[in-house]
């Protein structure tokens, strides 16, 4: 297509020319579309990387991984059955299909999208859906994962917990009570880490969760300057004693933004992580986020997500890093910055065991991974107490 701004240039960044705001409404539209479906055969081509890459990645680790992300766009409630074929209906396939063809097992939706209750019967190599419903506030979001959701009176579904007029804390507490996920989601980056919750008193007693990294938008580098800043405030609370997960999702907006990054459960059960037992298993802990190495972790014996005691005078930290590009690095985290840290020398694959003095403090140690072209690896901490 010919014409003024109808050019789609595609850079490490992302799309460089966006549409001009001075263009007559017909040709805005028409380069908004080339620039859609440009945007989408650039992603066709990147999920068929990630998806082989994350195969090879998922037979290095050697231990059974759950991956899973988050859909955030808007859905239509579905006026069929799930095996209907209206708008709604096409769009969900649309996300179990996208979820697949980039190596995902569970995407998370908007409740209320499937009109039934019922498990979404995902086609052929399609990721399984999980419906999750977000309660909204000025300065944060929270995510609740349950397997169950009750609507309230007015008819909104809140996540089962019915506080819409309550604080974000209280939600928490409210969803943890449920035997829910509360997934605490963060507009502002670090600052709703730095001024919301750090001043949650007293600390919800349980794990929840909070998504350092956001992939919305950011198909080829998702650990940007406030990705940085909000890993480096989750390692203040961790430093701090607080028991804090954290999890990376795309947030994506259509379909074909899923896996820009991910989470991932690791489990000792070959066959996976169920649908109904899927907020019990975050809840464990054994979680690691990544756009692109996969990672797993224990202290003394204790996986991610855990709390380990402190006993006698060092403690033993493993981690098994895996990536088919090869892995650049392994650092070990804890309080006061980095513990350990380790050259992976291009291996695609690196287990190692190795003793840290035993920390004065209550605080979490996790590592990270990062492999030859700079995608990155997060793990969960132990939690030492």
């Amino acid at each position: 297509m010919g014409g003024r701004g109808a050019a789609v240039l595609f850079s490490k960044g992302g799309i460089l020319k966006v549409p001009r705001s001075s263009m007559d409404p017909e040709t805005r539209l028409q380069v908004l579309a080339a620039r859609e479906k440009a945007y989408a055969r650039a992603v066709k081509g990147y999920a068929v990387g990630m998806f082989k890459r994350l195969r090879s990645n998922r037979e290095l680790l050697a231990l059974p991984v759950t991956l899973f992300d988050r859909f955030a766009g808007k859905c239509p409630p579905c006026g069929e059955d799930d095996e209907g074929s209206g708008e709604a209906c096409g769009h969900i396939r649309d996300i179990s299909v996208w979820g697949g063809r980039f190596g995902l097992d569970r995407v998370l939706i908007p409740c209320c999208t499937l009109r039934s209750r019922t498990r979404f019967r995902p086609p052929v190599g399609g990721a399984s859906l999980f419906q999750a419903q977000s309660v909204e506030f000025a300065g944060a979001e929270v995510l609740a994962i349950r397997t169950a959701h009750e609507p309230t009176p007015s008819g909104k579904d809140d996540g089962g917990c019915g506080c819409w007029n309550r604080s974000p804390r209280d939600v928490v507490c409210e969803i943890l009570g449920k035997n829910g996920f509360p997934l605490v989601l963060l507009p502002n980056g670090h600052k709703t880490i730095r001024e919301c919750i750090a001043s949650w008193k007293p600390w919800p007693e349980g794990p929840f969760g909070i998504a350092s990294v956001s992939g919305k938008d950011k198909l080829f580098d998702a650990f940007d300057a406030e990705a940085a800043k909000a890993t480096a405030a989750w390692d203040e609370l961790l430093g701090a004693g607080r028991r804090l997960l954290g999890l990376g999702l795309s947030d994506a907006e259509h379909p074909w933004c899923l896996g820009t990054v991910f989470s991932g459960i690791v489990s000792e059960d070959e066959e996976g992580v169920g649908h109904e037992e899927f907020p019990e298993r975050l809840r464990g802990g054994r979680i690691f986020f990544s756009n692109g190495p996969l990672i797993d972790v224990k202290v003394n014996g204790v996986p991610m997500g855990g709390c380990a005691a402190l006993s006698g005078k060092r403690i033993e930290v493993s981690f098994r890093a895996a990536d088919a590009r090869g892995i650049l690095s392994v650092r070990c985290v804890g309080a006061g910055g980095t513990l350990r840290e380790f050259d992976g020398k291009g291996r695609r694959s690196l287990d190692v065991a190795f003793l840290l003095p035993r920390p004065s403090e209550p605080c979490g140690v996790r590592c990270e991974a990062v492999a030859m072209d700079g995608r990155r690896a997060f793990s969960n901490p132990v939690f030492l107490a």
